[in-house]
C-alpha cells in the first residue's frame, strides 16, 4: 500500500483533524478529553508541516500572516523564564488546560498550512465534515440528556447536570455548535448537484443509519450491564465501531443528496444540541454567528432568491409542521435552559456576579500589575490565588484556583501583558479587513464561503467573552483565518519563481523547527498520563481498601501507585503535576507503612521541593511543603521552623485562603510565637468565620481526645465569641460538656446550636445534635 502524496494527501490531512478531532476522548488517560485531542492533532500537524515545506514558495507577507507573527512573539515573549511564573508552564501549558507554547505552535502550524492548502473545494468538503461531527455530536448530546450514553465516566471529570458529548464541557460543546452553524448554513446555501444514485439507494442509505442507531443504543449502558445479557468488553466495543461506522457513512451519503427537509432537520438537530447544553455563552454565540451570516448573505439579491426559493421548495405542507414540530422539540428538550436564560437576563448583574464578575475583577487586577509581559502564558491559575479574594471563595470554594481568566481579552491581557491584547487586537483587524475585501470583490462563490468563515470566526470571538479555548474551537477558528488568508493570496497578483523570500526562509525554518522537536510532547506527554492515570486510580482504590485489609495488600497497592506516578516524572519530566503526585504518592506510603515512615517522608519533601523549584509561586505547592515538615517535626525539631516558614509564604502568595491562615498559626504557636498566631487566627475569621470556626471546632475535638481538657475548652469559648453564628461550635463545646457530665451547660449549647440551624440532619457536621439534646435533658 503506497502512502498517500500530493493533492490527496493534502485532502486527508485536513479533513481527518476537522471530522476526528471534536469526537476523540480516552477514558484510560487521566485527562480524558482535552490531551487526547491535543496529542492528534499535534501528530497531524507534524505530516502538514512535511507537506507545507513543498508549497512555501517566493510569496510575501500578508497583513494577516504579519500580525499572526507578531501576536506569536509576545506570546513567546511571556514565555520566557525571566517573565513567566513558571516556564514550564508557559511551555507545556497548565495541565487541563494545554494552552501553552507548544500548542500555540501547533496552532501555528494549522493556520500556514490550511492558509496556502485551501481550495474553494477543498474547503467545501471540510465544512462538510465539520457539520457532519456537529451532526453527530449533537446526537450524542441529545442520548445524554436521555440518559443514554455510551461510555461509563468518571463522574468526577465531566458535569453529569449538562450534555458535553465528545469534549468534556458542556460550555465547550456549545461553542463548537455555535460556531459550527454558521459553517453549515453555508454549505446548506450552495447549489445541490447531480446525484446518480437511487431512490432505493437513499432507501438503504436511512436503513443503514437506523442499524447504526439501534446498535449503538442497545450496546448502551442500560441494556449492556443487564445480568442475562452479559457481553464482554470486545462484543461491545465491536457494537458500537460497527453502529458509529453506519451512523456517520450513512449520514454523510444522506446530507450530500442537500434535500431541503433533510438540511431543515440537520439545522434542527444543531439547534436541539446547543439547547442540550444549557450553555448561555454558547447560545448568544450562536445568535451573533446566524445574524452576521444572515445578514451578509441576504443582503445579496440573488442569495435572497436563492434562499427563499429553497423555503418554497419545502412546501407550506412541510414547512409548517417542520417549524411547529421543531419549536415544540427545542422547548421539550431545552425548557430548563429557557428558563435559565430567562432568569439570566431578568437578572444580568446577579448572575455575572455569581459566575464571572470574581475571576473578571481578579484578571483585571493582574494585568495591572504585570502590564507587559502578564504572569506568563497559561500561569493563570498559579497567579489567581493572589488576586482572587474572599468573593471568589464564596462562590467557587477555598480550595480552588480558576484555571482561566473566563474571557479571551482578560485571559491575553493576565497571562501577556497589554501587548499580548493589542497584538491579537491585530489579528481581528487584518482579518476582518481582508475578508471583507473579498466580500466586495470576489466571486459569488468566494462570497459564500468567506461569509461562512467570517460568521463562524464572529461566533468563536462571542464565545470566548464568557469560556476560554480548547482544541476543537480552535481548530474552527484557524479554519476561519486561513481561508482569508488564502483567499486574500489568490486575489494577489502571481509571483514569477525565484529565490525564496526572506518571509518564506522564516517560514521554512519555523516549520524544520517544528519538524525536529515537535514528535517529543505528545508521545512522551500522552504515555505519561496514562501511567499517571494508573497511578491515580491505585492511590482511590487504597484509600478505599477496607480496614481489615492485609498490610501486603495495601504495601501491593502503594508500590504500584509510585511505580505509575515515577513512570509518568520520567516520561514527562518538565510536567509540575506529575511530580507533585508522586510526593503524595509518597506521603500516603509513610501513612501506611510506620517502619519507614521518616524515609518516605523525605522522599515526599524531595518532591514537593522539586515542585516548588519549578513553579516557586504556587501557594498550594508551599502548603504541602508546609504539611510534610510538620509530619517530619517527629523526627527533626527543626522542621518546625522550616514548617513555619512554608506556611508563611503560603500565605503571602494565598492571602485569602483561611485554612493557610490556620496551618500557619499552628506552626507559629509550636514555635511559642502565641501573639502571632492569634494575630493569624484573627484573619482568618476575618476572612472565613464559618470556616475558621469549623476548624476549630475539629481542633478542639482533637484536644479533648488527646486529654487536653482545659485547652479544648478555652478554644471553643473563644471560638464561640469570635463567631457566634456557627452552629458547629456550640454543637461541639455542648458535646464535649456532655462527655464531661455537666449536662446543664450542655444543654444550653445544644440548644443554641438547634436555633442556628433548626435542620441538623442536613448538616453532616452536626447530624445527632436532636439525641445529643434528648441525652442532655
Amino acid at each position: 500500500m503506497r502512502f498517500p502524496s500530493g493533492p490527496r494527501a493534502t485532502e486527508l490531512f485536513s479533513i481527518f483533524p476537522i471530522f476526528y478531532i471534536p469526537l476523540v476522548f480516552l477514558i484510560a488517560a487521566h485527562d480524558q478529553f482535552e490531551l487526547p485531542k491535543i496529542t492528534f492533532l499535534t501528530l497531524t500537524a507534524l505530516g502538514m508541516a512535511l507537506f507545507s515545506l513543498k508549497k512555501i514558495h517566493s510569496e510575501g507577507p500578508t497583513p494577516l500572516s504579519i500580525a499572526w507573527m507578531v501576536f506569536l512573539a509576545t506570546q513567546v515573549a511571556a514565555s520566557l523564564p525571566m517573565t513567566s511564573l513558571s516556564w514550564r508552564t508557559s511551555l507545556l501549558g497548565d495541565y487541563e488546560n494545554f494552552n501553552g507554547l507548544a500548542t500555540l505552535t501547533v496552532i501555528s502550524v494549522l493556520f500556514l498550512f490550511y492558509g496556502r492548502s485551501l481550495t474553494p473545494s477543498l474547503f467545501e468538503k471540510l465544512v462538510f465534515f465539520n457539520g457532519l461531527t456537529a451532526l453527530l455530536s449533537s446526537l450524542y448530546a441529545l442520548a445524554q440528556h436521555f440518559g443514554w450514553d455510551l461510555v461509563a465516566w468518571n463522574p468526577g471529570s465531566v458535569n453529569p447536570s449538562r450534555e458535553f458529548a465528545g469534549l468534556g464541557n458542556p460550555n465547550f460543546l456549545s461553542a463548537y455548535l455555535a460556531m459550527s452553524i454558521p459553517l453549515y448554513l453555508g454549505w446548506c446555501s450552495k447549489e445541490r448537484g447531480e446525484f446518480p444514485r437511487s431512490n432505493e439507494w437513499q432507501l438503504l442509505s436511512w436503513s443503514a443509519m437506523a442499524i447504526g442507531l439501534l446498535l449503538l443504543f442497545i450496546s448502551g449502558p442500560h441494556l449492556a450491564g443487564r445480568p442475562d445479557l452479559n457481553w464482554s468488553g470486545p462484543v461491545l466495543f465491536l457494537l458500537r465501531a460497527v453502529g458509529l461506522a453506519l451512523l456517520a457513512v450513512n449520514l454523510s451519503s444522506i446530507l450530500r443528496r442537500k434535500s431541503p427537509g433533510v438540511l431543515a432537520g440537520g439545522f434542527l438537530l444543531i439547534l436541539l444540541g446547543l439547547f442540550c447544553t444549557g450553555s448561555r455563552g454558547g447560545f448568544l454565540a450562536a445568535l451573533v454567528g446566524v445574524g452576521l451570516w444572515s445578514f451578509l448573505t441576504f443582503r445579496d439579491p440573488q442569495m435572497r432568491l436563492r434562499g427563499r426559493a429553497k423555503m418554497t421548495s419545502l412546501g407550506p405542507f412541510v414547512l409548517g409542521p417542520l417549524v411547529l414540530g421543531g419549536a415544540w422539540l427545542l422547548f421539550a428538550v431545552g425548557h430548563g435552559f429557557l428558563a435559565r436564560l430567562a432568569q439570566s437576563l431578568g437578572g444580568i448583574h446577579q448572575s455575572l456576579a455569581d459566575s464571572r464578575l470574581p475571576i473578571w475583577g481578579p484578571a483585571w487586577r493582574m494585568a495591572l500589575e504585570h502590564p507587559w509581559t502578564g504572569v506568563g502564558l497559561d500561569c493563570f491559575k498559579i497567579a489567581f490565588p493572589a488576586y482572587s479574594g474572599t468573593d471568589f471563595n464564596r462562590t467557587d470554594g477555598l480550595f480552588v484556583s480558576s484555571r482561566m481568566a473566563h474571557d479571551l481579552w482578560l485571559q491575553l491581557a493576565s497571562t501577556t501583558g497589554f501587548p499580548g491584547v493589542l497584538s491579537y487586537l491585530a489579528v481581528l483587524a487584518a482579518w476582518a479587513w481582508m475578508g471583507i475585501g473579498r466580500l466586495r470583490s470576489g466571486d459569488p462563490e468566494e462570497k459564500r464561503w468567506v461569509t461562512a468563515g467570517l460568521a463562524c470566526g464572529a461566533a468563536y470571538q462571542v464565545q470566548a467573552l464568557f469560556s476560554f479555548d480548547v482544541a476543537a474551537l480552535d481548530l474552527l477558528w484557524v479554519l476561519s483565518l486561513a481561508l482569508v488568508q488564502n483567499r486574500h493570496r489568490q486575489a494577489q497578483p502571481p509571483v514569477s519563481p525565484g529565490p525564496l523570500s526572506a518571509w518564506a526562509l522564516a517560514e521554512r525554518a519555523f516549520l524544520i523547527l517544528f519538524l525536529a522537536v515537535g514528535l517529543y510532547f505528545p508521545v512522551t506527554r500522552f504515555c505519561a498520563d496514562l501511567d499517571f492515570a494508573r497511578g491515580t486510580a491505585a492511590s482511590q482504590a487504597l484509600t478505599r481498601l477496607p480496614e481489615d485489609t492485609e498490610r501486603s495488600t495495601a504495601l501491593a497497592y502503594s508500590d504500584y501507585e509510585i511505580a505509575r506516578m515515577k513512570k509518568a516524572v520520567a516520561l514527562c519530566p518538565l510536567e509540575t503535576k506529575y511530580r507533585l503526585y508522586l510526593g503524595l504518592a509518597y506521603e500516603q506510603r509513610s501513612q501506611i507503612d510506620p517502619s519507614l515512615r521518616q524515609g518516605h517522608l523525605i522522599l515526599a519533601l524531595g518532591q514537593y521541593r522539586e515542585t516548588l523549584r519549578m513553579s516557586p509561586f504556587n501557594s498550594y505547592y508551599y502548603n504541602n511543603l508546609g504539611r510534610v515538615q510538620t509530619s517530619l517535626e517527629a523526627f527533626d525539631p527543626s522542621a518546625s521552623e522550616e514548617a513555619e516558614k512554608a506556611y508563611g509564604r503560603c500565605c503571602e502568595l494565598d492571602p485569602s485562603n483561611p485554612l493557610f491562615r490556620l496551618n500557619w498559626a499552628s506552626a507559629l504557636r509550636k514555635l511559642g510565637k502565641e501573639k502571632e498566631a492569634q494575630e493569624q487566627e484573627d484573619r482568618s475569621f476575618g476572612l472565613d468565620p464559618s470556616f475558621t470556626a469549623k476548624f476549630q471546632a475539629q481542633r478542639a475535638l482533637d484536644l479533648y481526645r488527646q486529654g487536653k481538657h482545659p485547652e479544648a475548652f478555652d478554644l471553643l469559648k473563644a471560638t464561640v465569641e469570635k463567631a457566634p453564628q456557627c452552629p458547629e461550635s456550640w454543637y461541639c463545646l455542648g458535646a464535649l460538656k456532655l462527655s464531661d457530665g455537666r449536662k446543664k451547660e450542655a444543654l444550653g449549647y445544644l440548644l443554641k446550636a438547634k436555633a442556628l440551624d433548626p435542620t441538623p440532619d442536613k448538616n453532616p457536621t452536626i447530624q445527632g445534635l436532636d439525641q445529643l439534646i434528648d441525652q442532655a435533658r
